[in-house]
């Protein structure tokens, strides 16, 4: 078998959290991290023979950052989840296994407007196309041009600037 045996790690603690950077994408491809979020954590200790699992609950803000990414701007999160082992190797001590899992954050509605919209209102989404082209552009076939409930232009311009403006506010363009 080579040295590779499948056996079990017990597992002492769980640990997680929601967590996310915002990154800066200059004229030459370079990228500077601007901000780091953490949103939440938890932690779990394993009562090993007793405990037979564990459940952790983490939670966004309302105002948290949608995820984008522009040519200018990189707005990530992520959940990253952490695992304290025995050493498979037998020796004294630990070990971590961490996994994170991209995750993507989208702002479908407000809150107030929440309570009068249905199941099927909110799973309305627009398409990339539709975005960039805006709603009632008739190269769009007739069901995206009607499933778009908001009005809308071409948004292309105006993440561009959003995303100047982003990059001016922490600083981060070089001076010529």
């Amino acid at each position: 078998n080579g040295g590779n045996t499948n056996t079990w790690l017990p597992c002492h603690q769980v640990s997680c959290c929601l967590e996310g950077k915002e990154v800066a994408i200059r004229e030459d491809g370079s990228r500077k991290k601007a901000r780091s979020f953490l949103f939440d954590t938890a932690h779990e200790v394993v009562e090993i023979g007793y405990t037979e699992r564990i459940s952790l609950d983490l939670a966004l803000p309302l105002d948290c950052p949608c995820t984008i990414k522009t040519d200018l701007l990189d707005i990530s999160l992520r959940c990253t989840i952490d695992l304290t082992v025995e050493k498979s190797d037998g020796g004294d001590g630990y070990s971590n296994l961490r996994l994170e899992l991209p995750c993507k954050i989208v702002h479908s509605a407000f809150a107030d407007e929440l309570e009068n919209e249905t199941d099927d209102d909110l799973n309305q989404t627009a398409s990339l196309e539709e975005l960039m082209l805006g709603a009632n552009d008739e190269s769009l076939d007739t069901e995206h041009q009607q499933l778009n409930p908001f009005k809308t232009n071409n948004i292309l311009g105006d993440l561009k600037i959003l995303s100047i403006r982003m990059v001016d506010n922490c600083g981060l363009r070089e001076q010529v």
